[in-house]
């Protein structure tokens, strides 16, 4: 995908974890330059990595105000903001008997106005430059029940919500909204929540008989925040290698 986001800058949350750090170094590669947010400073050392196209902050996306400050951060740095990847996110076994409602509310705090608190934040500096591109990352979970994993599952609903309606009412300022939903992906986060087998049991669910690797997640996203997607907006990709099929 090299070139696909050339010129573009591009701020990516949760940029610390195993999906951000791999779609940091994808963007990168095609060509962007890179604001990488987190509250785990360990991003830090990739942006350093990366050298001069690459710039961490330090961040918590349920802070509106530090929202300005990344963008502000961006704007110094590289000029302005042309694409959001809302990747930041959390997740944790619940059941719908044993989950409270501060919980739950976490859930949304960060899942999904955290999401809205980037799209608000990097609108202006999109109607600048004339038109920008946003990609939130959901999960099947905003297809499927998925039991043990109501807090997240019902945030992801959210943000599919979210999403439709920002790509409806941004489309007269050319900013793209799109929803990417990926299955189970070797990352971390996922290993941790897997079911009691762990990977092996959720692969054998999935018809292509495996879970993604976070290139895989990361190549859609890059697909959809460049010049190739100039035409998509409100869509929902599924990468779950079938298992929703």
């Amino acid at each position: 995908m090299n070139g696909a986001l050339s010129g573009k800058v591009v701020i990516v949350t949760g940029a610390s974890g195993g999906q951000g750090r791999i779609a940091a170094q994808l963007i990168v590669e095609a060509g962007g330059t890179l604001v990488m947010t987190d509250r785990d400073t360990g991003g830090a050392d990739i942006a350093t990595m990366i050298g001069e196209s690459a710039l961490f902050v330090e961040h918590d996306v349920t802070d509106r105000v530090a929202w300005d400050r990344v963008v502000a951060a961006a704007t110094e740095r590289f000029g302005g903001v042309d694409v959001l990847i809302n990747n930041a996110a959390i997740a944790g076994r619940d059941t719908i008997e044993g989950m409270p409602p501060e919980r739950l509310a976490r859930y949304f705090e960060v899942n999904v106005i955290g999401a809205l608190n980037g799209i608000q934040a990097v609108l202006p500096a999109m109607r600048t430059r004339g038109a920008g591109a946003i990609v939130n990352i959901a999960s099947i979970s905003a297809l499927r029940a998925t039991p043990g994993l109501v807090g997240y599952g019902t945030s992801k609903w959210a943000l599919g919500g979210l999403t439709r309606n920002a790509a409806a009412e941004l489309a007269p300022d050319q900013v793209r909204v799109n929803l990417v939903l990926p299955g189970a992906v070797d990352v971390p986060m996922i290993r941790d929540a897997a079911a009691p087998a762990g990977k092996q049991y959720v692969a054998a669910q999935v018809p292509l008989g495996r879970v993604a690797e976070p290139h895989e997640i990361a190549r859609i996203a890059i697909f959809l925040a460049s010049d190739a997607a100039s035409y998509v907006t409100g869509a929902e990709l599924r990468a779950d290698g079938g298992w929703c099929v």
